[in-house]
């Protein structure tokens, strides 16, 4: 069995400069950085086969 464990992504808007960002969290710990900021939230990691863009955190959404 797969678990999805941990996100990390980064984005630019190069018409927006203000849009975009990054996260990087960690589903086991519950810790993470977005936009070079810690965050926390209650960690759940995600079966990979029950994965999809709708069980993105909170935390990481734009």
């Amino acid at each position: 069995m797969f678990q999805v464990v941990g996100i990390t992504f980064a984005s630019h808007d190069g018409l927006d400069p203000k849009a975009g960002g990054a996260c990087d969290l960690n589903l086991a710990t519950g810790r993470g950085m977005r936009n070079g900021k810690p965050v926390s939230f209650i960690a759940a990691p995600i079966k990979l086969v029950d994965w999809s863009d709708e069980k993105m955190p909170k935390e990481c959404a734009f």
